[in-house]
């Protein structure tokens, strides 16, 4: 400072200050002229920077394009975009800081300084897309169980079986069937790719309903009767089953015998009401034996 007010011809005077001052203008000038280089050469590699991280995100959103392409291979390729974003999104924000840090030889405001906005959405577009991804090979997965039920209601003969075993056999299926078919309806989602299934599965299932209804009115009845038969049955054969025993032990009494012949009548009376129609062959067959039995024993109890 003091250098700085002293007129020429004192410097003159002074060819030591003279030196020293020409020697700090010199330091001050390199300085400045390094200083300015850093500044200039380190904008130069943030806007190259800024190109490099531009270009890597138009890389990434292609290759999120064409992760689509080929679904078998689309859940690796997701994983290693999303590895990538994530680099980059490091990358972005370092690079956001940079560009913060100004200085009196360069201005940064004409860098982007949304960089990390933009890889952020990236990421959320590839979050969606492995979403969607997901869902898809759950549709994927169940494709083949819907097609399995699909297949099996197409092998089915037309008329149904016209047996009460083979009938219930069949109800028992159909039933199972529908609740697989309600089962994996309500597991899709709302993904593009289950809307066909959708369909398709709620169509077999309206298919299965109108079976059982048609099966519901076959065996409805029969059911009502086999059941019928079964308890008469149970009722009869234990009651056969008291008087052999009794008869076994000891002689029976004339009130007994009476009380025995009776309670065999009202049997075979109720048995006879039966809808003998609405059985099968072999509940018929069982039917008729199980009368012949209670008539038999009617007539010992007689005699």
């Amino acid at each position: 400072m003091v250098a700085a007010r002293l007129p020429v011809e004192d410097l003159e005077k002074h060819p030591q200050l003279a030196r020293d001052i020409k020697k700090t203008c010199r330091i001050r000038r390199k300085t400045w002229l390094r200083r300015s280089r850093r500044a200039f050469q380190s904008k130069k590699n943030l806007r190259q920077g800024q190109e490099s991280i531009n270009s890597k995100i138009a890389l990434l959103k292609n290759a999120l394009v064409e992760s689509q392409v080929d679904p078998a291979q689309t859940s690796a390729a997701l994983e290693l975009i999303t590895d990538e974003a994530k680099k980059l999104r490091d990358e972005a924000e370092e690079h956001k800081i940079n560009v913060a840090q100004t200085n009196a030889f360069v201005t940064h405001d004409d860098l982007d300084g949304s960089l990390v906005e933009q890889v952020a959405e990236l990421q959320n577009d590839i979050q969606e897309k492995k979403r969607l991804q997901a869902e898809t090979e759950k549709v994927l997965e169940l494709a083949p169980k819907v097609e399995l039920i699909s297949q099996s209601l197409q092998s089915m003969p037309s008329q149904l079986p016209t047996t009460l075993d083979e009938q219930q056999t069949l109800l028992e299926d159909m039933e199972i069937k529908k609740q697989n078919l309600q089962n994996l309806i309500s597991s899709m989602n709302d993904a593009p790719a289950a809307e066909e299934l959708k369909q398709k599965s709620e169509w077999d299932l309206s298919r299965i309903k109108d079976l059982l209804q048609q099966l519901g009115s076959a065996v409805g009845d029969k059911l009502a009767a086999l059941a019928a038969f079964n308890a008469a049955r149970r009722e009869a054969e234990e009651k056969l089953l008291t008087i052999t025993a009794d008869a076994t032990d000891k002689p029976l009494t004339a009130e007994q015998a009476q009380a025995d012949e009776n309670a065999i009548a009202a049997l075979e009376e109720h048995i006879k009401t039966l809808s003998v129609e609405e059985l099968d062959e072999n509940e018929r067959r069982e039917y008729a034996d199980l009368l012949a039995r209670l008539q038999n024993a009617s007539q010992v109890l007689e005699n």
